[in-house]
């Protein structure tokens, strides 16, 4: 295993130079010359797993992991590097501000303005925007109970809201971009951000999946994490997810125009 994303969608590959060469024998969609980026290209499986591989300028070909997601979002996003989109997700007619902002890896990284983090400038805007994810490291808990038991809350001694409770779960259902934060501060740069999320939701349906090119197994859920999302776990994941399964841990957080479709 090379890397858990792409584990997590049935590439298990030993390198990732033998991804790349089984996604191009195999074939890959894709467009040319759409500046800034020389290839733009998508290899689609049957099971709805996929792989974005991008050329940037004379960079060498790089690839992300790629699912078809949750749609009917409102989104409004740009590009923070190459293929690394900050994504705002609004949560009504896109009016005011957003619910959600998240930083997500895109497999149509041409369908967005590249700018500086924090530069004002243009977005693309969408309004049945995909969501998705590949677990990275998470454990899968058999209920909310479950969960809740294996949390420690958060203690508020003198709650600022009446009937507010003392002690607070983060989750089930919640979402953040770590990296955010750490570019927001500055400490680090868009350079070294990835769309790893802290991620925590309730499983509404899952279906075991074959990925035709490498013939592995994995799960496609369908996730409540605030709002619906899709979700791929290994299939040798500590707990074969179920409908009110609770997923916690790292995420690789997915997203898409629809361009492919």
């Amino acid at each position: 295993m090379f890397s858990p994303d792409f584990h997590a969608l049935g590439f298990d590959f030993p390198e990732w130079e033998d991804l790349a060469d089984a996604i191009i024998d195999t074939g890959v969609v894709g467009v040319s010359d759409v500046d800034p980026f020389m290839f733009v290209g998508l290899y689609k499986d049957e099971s709805e797993a996929g792989v974005g591989i991008f050329r940037y300028e004379d960079d060498p070909p790089f690839t992300t992991p790629s699912l078809k997601g949750m749609g009917g979002r409102i989104v409004r996003a740009y590009q923070i590097q190459p293929s690394l989109a900050l994504l705002d997700i609004y949560d009504d007619n896109g009016n005011g501000s957003p619910t959600w902002r998240l930083l997500a890896a895109v497999d149509d990284p041409h369908c967005y303005p590249l700018r500086p983090f924090g530069n004002e400038g243009e977005f693309a805007e969408y309004d049945d925007y995909r969501l998705s994810g590949a677990a990275i490291e998470v454990s899968i808990y058999p209920n909310e109970e479950a969960w809740k038991k294996d949390q420690t809350p958060i203690q508020v001694d003198n709650p600022p809201v009446p009937g507010m409770p003392n002690e607070i779960y983060i989750g089930p259902r919640f979402v953040t971009s770590p990296w955010l934060f750490a570019l927001a501060s500055g400490d680090n740069q868009p350079e070294e951000a990835n769309p790893s999320a802290m991620f925590k939701g309730v499983v509404e349906k899952a279906e075991l999946r074959t990925n035709s090119l490498t013939g592995q197994k994995w799960w496609r859920c369908e996730v409540d994490c605030g709002f619906p999302i899709a979700i791929a776990l290994p299939e040798d994941i500590n707990l074969a997810p179920t409908p009110g399964s609770v997923i916690d841990g790292n995420v690789f957080l997915l997203g898409s125009s629809g361009f492919w479709d």
